[in-house]
C-alpha cells in the first residue's frame, strides 16, 4: 500500500522558483523550520525555461552581431556561422550549475526540499503527491509560489503552435518563425533569432510593441527591429494557424487588410496564466482575480495564514518574486514587512537593450501629473559611440512641483545595468537635481543619465 508519513514545520512553501527559494531562504535565515514542495525543478521557469536559457541565447546572437560589425572597428574576420547546439549545451552547462547552486544554498540554509505536488488543504495542512505516496506536512503558515504558465490563443489551429520554451530547446535554427506576440518575451526572442539569421516576423494586436510600456519606446524598437530585417505587424491580430506538409500558416488581420504567413514554426508569446489548478484554493475561498490570487501589500491573501508571491499573485518578474516571497517569509515569521511597488526596475535585452522603472509617460498623463521630460540621444553620449551602440536614449519624466523623479527609460548599451541608479534614486525619493549633480565618472554610458536629468532641470 502507498505509505503516508507526516512532517511538522513553521512554514511550508509550495513552489521552487525564485519566489519560493527566496522564501524559504528568508524563512531558515529567520530561524524557522522550512519545508520547500516543488513538482518538477528548482529555480522554476525563470533557471530552467525562461530568464536564463533565454539570456544565454541572446548574449550568443550578441555576439554574432558584433563580429558582423567588427570591420568597423579596423578588425577583419569572417562570416560568423551559428552553432545552435554548442549554444544550447552552454546553456545547459549555466542552467545545471545555478540549480545546483541554488540547491546547495537551501541545503546550507537548513531547507527541506520536498520533491512532489503539495495541495492545501488549510493554511496549516499541506498534503504532498510523491511517487511512493502521500506526505502530510503541518505547518503554521504557507505560502504559495506556483508560477505561471504560457497563455494560449483563442484561435483555429492554435495547438499547431509551441510556447518560447521550444526556443531554448532548439535543435536546429529554423529557418523562419513567426512570433505571436510582441511583449517583452516576444521581443526578446525576436531580436536573438534575428542575430542568428532565423526570418522573424512579430504579430502584435496592441498599437505598438510593449504595449505596456512608454510608447515612445515601443515605436522606437519598432523602428530597430525593422532596420534589422525582423518583419513587424501592430495593430494586427492572429485569425488562424493552418499547416501543409511541414510549413505553417498564419492568417492575419491588419491595417493592410488580411495576410496569410508562412514559416516553420509559429510561436505564442502572449503572456502567460497563474499556476492555481489543483491547489485546493477553490475549497478555501481563496480571493482571485481572473484566476491571479489577490494579495496585500503583505503578500497575504484574505485567509489567514496563507500568502502568495511571485506569478501566481500577478509578479511577473523574477526580482519581484524573490522581494515578495522574503516580504512573506517576513510575515509568516511574525515581522511586519510590506512590498513597495512603486520601483521596480524592468529590462529587455534586446539591441539595445531598454530598462525602465516607474511611470510610462502616458501614465503620468493619465494621472494627471504635471510632469516635465529630460532626454539625451545616446549618441551624444561619447562612452556610446566608442561601443559603436549610438542607438538609444535616455527619458526621465521629473514631477514638476516636487522635482521627485516619475519614471526613467534607457533604451542604449548598458541599459539594464544603468537602470538600477535610477531606482535607488527613486527609492530614496531624490530629486532630479540630485541626480543632475552627481558626479559620474566619464567615458560612462550611465552619464547619459545624469545628462538627461540635467535637462529636466532648465
Amino acid at each position: 500500500m502507498p505509505r503516508t508519513d507526516a512532517l511538522n514545520a513553521d512554514l511550508a512553501i509550495i513552489g521552487g522558483g525564485p519566489g519560493g527559494c527566496s522564501a524559504a531562504i528568508r524563512g531558515a535565515q529567520l530561524g524557522g523550520k522550512v519545508v520547500l514542495i516543488e513538482a518538477s525543478k528548482l529555480g522554476g521557469v525563470c533557471i530552467n525555461t525562461g530568464c536564463i536559457p533565454s539570456k544565454v541565447l541572446l548574449n550568443s546572437a550578441r555576439l554574432v552581431g558584433q563580429i558582423r560589425q567588427a570591420e568597423k572597428f579596423g578588425i577583419q574576420v569572417g562570416e560568423p556561422i551559428p552553432n545552435i547546439e554548442q549554444i544550447m549545451a552552454r546553456k545547459q552547462v549555466i542552467v545545471k550549475k545555478i540549480v545546483e547552486d541554488l540547491t546547495n544554498l537551501l541545503d546550507r540554509s537548513g531547507v527541506t526540499i520536498i520533491s512532489g505536488r503539495g495541495r492545501i488543504v488549510s493554511p496549516k495542512h499541506i498534503e504532498v503527491d510523491q511517487a511512493e505516496g502521500h506526505l502530510q506536512i503541518n505547518c503554521a503558515a504557507t505560502i504559495i509560489a506556483t508560477g505561471s504558465r504560457p497563455a494560449s490563443l483563442p484561435v483555429n489551429g492554435v495547438e499547431l503552435a509551441v510556447t518560447t520554451e521550444r526556443l531554448v530547446n532548439l535543435e536546429e535554427l529554423p529557418q523562419r518563425i513567426i512570433m505571436l506576440g510582441g511583449g517583452p518575451e516576444g521581443v526578446e526572442f525576436s531580436t536573438a533569432l534575428n542575430e542568428l539569421g532565423v526570418k522573424v516576423t512579430v504579430v502584435e494586436m496592441m498599437e505598438t510593441l510593449l504595449p505596456t510600456e512608454d510608447h515612445e519606446v515601443g515605436r522606437y524598437l519598432e523602428r530597430i527591429l525593422t532596420e534589422l530585417g525582423v518583419g513587424v505587424r501592430v495593430a494586427t491580430t492572429a485569425l488562424s494557424i493552418s499547416k501543409k506538409n511541414s510549413v505553417k500558416t498564419v492568417s492575419i488581420q491588419g491595417p493592410k487588410g488580411r495576410e496569410l504567413l508562412n514559416a516553420d514554426l509559429v510561436v505564442l508569446a502572449t503572456g502567460r496564466r497563474p499556476n492555481t489548478k489543483n491547489l485546493g484554493l477553490e475549497s478555501l475561498s481563496v480571493a482571485s482575480q481572473d484566476g491571479w490570487i489577490t494579495v496585500d501589500e503583505r503578500m497575504a491573501t484574505n485567509v489567514k495564514g496563507l500568502y502568495a508571491v511571485g506569478d501566481v499573485a500577478g509578479g511577473g518578474l523574477a526580482h519581484v518574486a524573490s522581494e515578495q516571497g522574503a516580504v512573506a517569509a517576513e510575515n509568516a515569521m511574525g515581522r511586519a514587512s510590506t512590498f513597495d511597488e512603486r520601483v521596480i526596475p524592468r529590462c529587455l535585452y534586446t539591441r539595445p537593450e531598454i530598462a525602465a522603472v516607474g511611470l510610462t509617460e502616458e501614465e503620468a498623463r493619465n494621472q494627471g501629473l504635471d510632469f516635465k521630460i529630460g532626454r539625451l540621444k545616446m549618441g551624444e553620449n561619447d562612452r556610446s559611440s566608442i561601443l559603436g551602440e549610438e542607438s538609444g536614449f535616455a527619458k526621465v519624466l521629473v514631477d514638476v512641483v516636487t522635482k521627485r523623479i516619475l519614471g526613467v527609460y534607457l533604451v542604449g548599451a548598458c541599459a539594464s545595468e544603468i537602470i538600477s541608479e535610477a531606482a535607488l534614486a527613486m527609492q530614496l525619493n531624490a530629486t532630479v537635481d540630485d541626480v543632475a549633480r552627481t558626479i559620474h565618472p566619464y567615458p560612462t554610458v550611465s552619464n547619459a543619465l545624469r545628462m538627461a536629468a540635467r535637462n529636466a532641470t532648465k
